[in-house]
């Protein structure tokens, strides 16, 4: 092992090595603390990756042009500010920053020997925000701040160490912040389609079986259902690229992203769901903003295959929030409706009849006008005689 230390790292630091295991492997590293303006920010971090398109769209850079860290904390900043009304922004900045403020840096980050980032970018940003004249970091919060703690891994870390820090410090369950759902989905799609090109010899099953070894928090089905999710999101991208732009279509799968997956969970065994029709109406849904809820994709198969129902949960495209949710309501109920009555059997729709006849009191038996009983009785003797003649003909 390597008795130096990497030039970031000043000599009056603390410098000890360490084991920690990793997705289940126990790997060497060096805990020390270093002015974390000294490392660059994680830019292929998966987690940026919509961001850093449309910092690229905007400025027409290629796709190997990379922010520095000026512009990849007003990048991140911008995309909370962005989605600042919603239950969950991307990166939380300032609220990290102002946490790290009061209590320092808890966990620390990890790099390289040459000081690539591998886990700790929303740390590194909150830091970065903190001390400077927007963070209004006090003298002793400042000093707090002027070296954070970190883990160094040593000259020649082999590739599979690397994935395996990546895979437990981004997927792993804790009360971290996560990746959102749609970047995990697609690291497991790309990882997928690698062992497939691999392991040409084996089914499905077997390479699920492979990425559930390398993400054990995730279990062979529910690896299933993500990567179907997945290629659900990439049919949709297909649909309205071109309509929607690539940010704005890519923020809307991210924050709608559970209606793909209810999607799945709900109608992926059925033959519904291999109906364009179908598949073009639950797009719409999702492109509109039509479901009040995730949960409420659940109804879709109903309304499908109402027109009635159809008509009007499409009439809910540019009404205001609240009007969608009751738009959503009568197609919903319109649909319910036109389901009983196709589920209901015509003996159990004349059983129906009989009871509620059965039921009536005296009172309101009293109240049957004339008329009434007469067009009763009629309707009663057509129907017994009409059946009679129909059983002796067949």
């Amino acid at each position: 092992m390597p008795v130096d230390r990497p030039e970031f790292v000043s000599a009056d630091a603390t410098w000890e090595a360490t084991t920690r295991r990793y997705n289940g492997f126990p790997i060497t590293l060096y805990r020390t603390a270093a002015d974390s303006r000294t490392i660059t920010g994680w830019t292929q971090n998966p987690r940026i990756e919509m961001i850093l398109r449309r910092w690229r769209n905007a400025g027409r850079r290629s796709d190997d042009a990379f922010p520095d860290d000026e512009e990849m904390l007003e990048l991140m900043l911008e995309d909370d500010e962005i989605n600042r009304n919603r239950q969950s922004r991307t990166f939380a900045i300032i609220e990290l920053g102002e946490d790290i403020k009061r209590n320092g840096i808890r966990e620390p980050i990890i790099v390289t020997w040459d000081g690539l980032l591998l886990d700790g970018n929303r740390r590194k940003f909150a830091v970065m925000w903190a001390l400077s004249s927007r963070g209004s970091a006090s003298r002793e919060q400042q000093r707090l701040l002027e070296r954070i703690p970190m883990f160094v891994l040593p000259i020649g870390t082999s590739q599979n160490n690397l994935q395996s820090i990546l895979i437990e410090e981004n997927y792993a369950p804790s009360l971290k912040y996560e990746w959102p759902q749609v970047v995990t989905n697609g690291a497991l799609y790309r990882r997928y389609q690698e062992l497939l090109d691999e392991f040409t010899d084996e089914n499905d099953l077997d390479i699920r079986r492979r990425l559930h070894t390398e993400f054990p928090r995730f279990g062979v089905t529910d690896i299933r259902n993500r990567i179907e999710t997945w290629q659900l999101t990439e049919e949709f991208r297909g649909e309205y690229g071109d309509e929607l732009g690539e940010d704005t279509l890519e923020r809307m799968i991210n924050n709608q992203f559970q209606y793909f997956r209810q999607a799945i969970d709900t109608f992926r065994r059925k033959n519904v769901f291999q109906d364009p029709e179908f598949r073009d109406l639950l797009f719409k849904g999702i492109r509109h903003e039509l479901f009040p809820s995730f949960t409420s994709v659940r109804t879709l198969e109903d309304i499908h295959a109402s027109p009635t129902a159809t008509e009007v949960f499409l009439q809910g495209e540019g009404l205001e929030s609240s009007q969608r949710r009751t738009n959503f309501r009568r197609a919903r109920d319109e649909a319910g409706r036109e389901r009983a009555e196709r589920d209901l059997t015509l003996e159990r729709r004349i059983q129906s009849v009989i009871d509620q006849l059965d039921n009536l009191t005296s009172k309101e038996l009293a109240a049957i006008s004339l008329d009434l009983r007469a067009r009763l009785e009629g309707a009663l003797e057509r129907i017994v005689a009409q059946a009679s003649v129909s059983e002796t003909t067949d």
